[in-house]
């Protein structure tokens, strides 16, 4: 059992890296540039300064800055300041746990900067490059003394909603409005107006537009009374928003499924420990018990050979009964904490079936079962596995079935035969009172019973003997509809004679 817990908690720390460079390529992948960051605190949990966790490859091309330089350094040191940027951004995200959006410059690259908190401390920063939309907004800028040459929408609308000016670029949206220069525009439009004149406020607003999105800057001329609309198409910003909505949420939902995976692995860690502790007890405890139940069988074989009292028969059977359960239970200890690789060797399926089989008959011979078989082609099937573990597997599954059945009409069936080219699947099915769904999803937790006797080892045993055979073992039940047992084995190793 120590070396079935030691083997255990190898696969889980197998699983935890697996799942964590699953985690980095997608990282890794990411078309945007992206950073994770670690804000850094003083005693009295303000922030100072902030390092950084990683970055992927396309933030080293976006920046020039090389990841292990990045890694290095904490950002004071980066930016060469005492204060970094942008601290007190990545402090506000990882307090309110709201995300925001600002934007900066690389070198002679503009960007929108989308930062967003994993945890108090941890913060994700997600670049994307907008320096094409920066340089139409200057153009547009630029452009805007000369509205007629505009590609973009540009307008002038008075107080009153009514429309001054719209240069050729603005003439679907009129045609959208129903409206000329000189008539009034839409309702929606003369309360913008109202607002910002009454504001005084330069403003931006977004609307669709035959299936393209446009922002507009609203710059009110107060007095003079009317406000000059300038458009632009964002289309492609939105568009990016989008995907970096939708990465981010990718993002997120992976590092929770991440951190639920890793503390499933840490539990699983936790019980492989636990188990493999309990394991070396339990040899220890089985080892010390055989030695009496030995003296014991000696000297019921004795008084037998000496007295032919049948009243000390009657007592001298029940005591040579419980010497057997105890064995068994002996038996189930050691096998379970000595579990280990398959010793594979040529065996007969059929004539470990029918041991077995024959086994269980004799171990409930006070009660009335009927077993039935139906072989189908395996009798003279060879297959590669380990005979020990498959006796011990095929007696561990007919006793609990003997045990779920009654004493006067139980009913066992055996079944075996190929399922497909490349496998053998056996079935035990009982028509005892069966187990509920509730104890069915505990029943091959090690220790684990419903019985008033034994160790709740026996099918825990019996998974990893399958297991470690590359096969698989299903229990299905219905309360008051009995049992089935269905073990598939693969056919490697496989000779008929």
């Amino acid at each position: 059992m120590k070396n079935a817990g030691r083997q255990q908690h190898k696969s889980t720390l197998d699983f935890a890296a697996g799942q964590d460079r699953v985690f980095h390529s997608l990282f890794a992948a990411m078309p945007q540039a992206c950073a994770l960051h670690r804000l850094c605190f003083n005693r009295l949990h303000k922030p100072v300064d902030y390092t950084f966790l990683d970055v992927n490859p396309a933030y080293e091309a976006f920046t020039g800055i090389k990841r292990s330089k990045l890694l290095s350094l904490a950002a004071s040191e980066l930016y060469g300041k005492k204060i970094p940027p942008y601290l007190d951004v990545f402090f506000r995200v990882a307090v309110t746990r709201k995300p925001e959006y600002f934007e900066t410059v690389f070198g002679e690259r503009y960007c929108l900067v989308n930062a967003f908190s994993l945890d108090d401390n941890c913060i994700v920063t997600v670049f994307f490059d907008i320096t094409e939309r920066k340089e139409a907004q200057e153009q547009m800028q630029n452009m805007a003394k000369f509205p007629s040459q505009n590609p973009y929408p540009v307008m002038r609308i008075d107080c009153n909603g009514i429309l001054l000016y719209a240069n050729t670029a603005s003439f679907s949206f009129l045609t959208e409005w129903n409206c000329r220069v000189g008539e009034p525009v839409p309702e929606p439009w003369k309360k913008l107006v109202r607002e910002s004149l009454e504001s005084g406020l330069r403003t931006h607003v977004e609307c669709e537009h035959r299936e393209r999105a446009f922002s507009f800057t609203v710059t009110p001329l107060t007095e003079t009374g009317y406000v000059n609309l300038y458009g632009m198409d964002i289309t492609e910003r939105k568009n990016a928003e989008k995907v970096l909505q939708g990465d981010k949420e990718a993002f997120e939902r992976l590092v929770e499924e991440r951190t639920q995976e890793l503390i499933k692995t840490q539990i699983e860690l936790e019980q492989a420990k636990r188990l493999s502790d309990i394991g070396t007890l339990a040899a220890v405890v089985a080892h010390e018990l055989r030695n009496p139940l030995v003296t014991m069988q000696m000297a019921v074989f004795n008084i037998k050979k000496k007295q032919q009292n049948p009243l000390i028969d009657k007592h001298l059977l029940s005591i040579e009964k419980k010497i057997v359960e105890s064995d068994q239970i002996i038996n189930n200890l050691l096998f379970y904490s000595r579990l280990k690789i398959p010793r594979l060797e040529r065996i007969k399926l059929y004539d470990t079936l029918k041991e077995s089989i024959a086994m269980a008959r004799k171990n409930n011979g006070k009660k009335k079962v009927t077993f039935s078989r139906r072989f189908s082609g395996i009798r003279g099937l060879f297959i590669s596995a380990d005979p020990l573990q498959m006796k011990e597997l095929f007696d561990n599954i007919l006793n609990n079935a003997c045990d779920a059945v009654s004493d006067k009409s139980g009913r066992i069936e055996i079944t075996a035969g190929y399922e497909g080219d490349e496998q053998l699947n056996i079935c035990v099915r009982d028509n005892g009172e069966g187990i509920s769904e509730e104890v069915l999803k505990k029943i091959f937790e090690p220790f684990f019973t419903t019985k008033s006797k034994g160790t709740g080892l026996g099918l825990a045993v019996c998974r990893q003997i399958v297991a470690l055979h590359a096969g698989t073992l299903d229990i299905s039940s219905e309360k008051g509809k009995g049992t089935t047992v269905k073990i598939v084995l693969p056919l490697r190793g496989k000779n008929e004679s």
